[in-house]
């Protein structure tokens, strides 16, 4: 009895000691409440004037958009009237998906160029799964709003092999959430666990320790080969390319600079069986439209700047932390000391 009640106790003081410490319990990411909208063009953007807070199991960061639907302060006259006008496109990396608003490197370059003495604005226009052709749609839709003098385009490998074109008619917006018709009844009652918590999955503790354990195992669980691992063919890159073609021309016509990110997943750091030469090619592909390519794949496999735990987010192999964020800014820096 002793033991049961002392069992007890320290079952109970540690389910308060998780309430107390504010420290998160979810096993799933997600944003709360639910920040999507539906797009006839697009499929899916930010809701304007959102706030809210993305979930990551071991911590929680502060998500808010501007009047414009997108993860930036309001586009006001100061800014408008900037010397140097940055619009930043692409998906979750660009958007900062797991970092907080002031973490993203859209957020960090306009901070580094104004701490250099540059009157500097960086619109961040990135929104988590969009592909090269969405981003393509989002500058025709902010060119003449933000009228940047550079325009830098993050590109991830998935932009590629998942282009978004083929998977809208699979997606649903439920609650602000993005939902495939495959993963329905789980995000149905992944939501209805969340309202009404029945039973142990109530406890903070129990999530707690779930979330961590999950955080333990994921980076040494043995991981299977992905789409992503091998080459990628050019006729499967050939459709992101037009799109990033095109990115740059109107960009020019614009009168912005473009400049392309190529984003590499983690395993195409520091994993050497990994073949990551489609960086190389897209980056061959960017400089014959004689635009600049910053290849992170092919520079921090040449010298990893950190560990992957240095460099990206816990149980994810693609985004980066805020360090991993400020090493894409200093690259960046690199090329636009010229408009200093």
């Amino acid at each position: 009895m002793a033991g049961a009640l002392g069992l007890g106790s320290a079952l109970l003081a540690g389910e308060v000691a998780v309430r107390v410490s504010g420290v998160t319990s979810s096993p799933r990411r997600h944003t709360r409440p639910g920040m999507l909208a539906a797009d006839p063009e697009l499929g899916w953007v930010l809701q304007p004037h959102y706030r809210g807070v993305h979930v990551e199991p071991t911590y929680e960061v502060p998500v808010s958009t501007n009047d414009l639907g997108f993860r930036t302060p309001a586009w006001d006259e100061a800014r408008a009237a900037a010397e140097v006008r940055v619009l930043a496109l692409g998906d979750s990396c660009t958007f900062g998906l797991g970092v907080g608003d002031d973490d993203t490197w859209p957020a960090q370059l306009e901070g580094a160029l104004r701490e250099g003495g540059v009157d500097a604005a960086v619109f961040n226009a990135g929104v988590s799964g969009y592909d090269t052709e969405q981003e393509l749609v989002v500058l025709r839709r902010l060119v003449e709003v933000v009228r940047p003098t550079a325009v830098v385009v993050g590109w991830l490998p998935n932009d590629a092999l998942q282009p978004s074109a083929e998977q809208l008619a699979d997606i649903r917006l439920v609650d602000g959430h993005m939902v495939t018709e495959e993963n329905m009844d789980r995000f149905l009652e992944w939501r209805d666990r969340l309202e009404r918590r029945p039973g142990l999955r109530s406890s903070a503790l129990y999530g707690f320790v779930r979330s961590r354990w999950k955080l333990l195992t994921a980076r040494d669980r043995a991981r299977e080969p992905g789409p992503g691992d091998g080459p990628i063919p050019d006729e499967v890159l050939a459709r992101s390319q037009a799109a990033l073609a095109e990115i740059v021309r109107e960009s020019r016509a614009a009168g912005a600079r473009p400049v392309v990110v190529l984003f590499p997943r983690e395993e195409e750091v520091f994993d050497p069986a990994v073949d990551a030469s489609h960086h190389a090619r897209m980056a061959a592909f960017v400089a014959g439209l004689e635009a600049e390519a910053i290849d992170l794949a092919h520079t921090w496999r040449e010298a990893p700047p950190g560990r992957a735990v240095d460099l990206y987010i816990p149980r994810d192999s693609v985004h980066l932390t805020p360090t991993g964020y400020r090493l894409v800014v200093d690259a960046l820096l690199r090329l636009l000391e010229p408009t200093r």
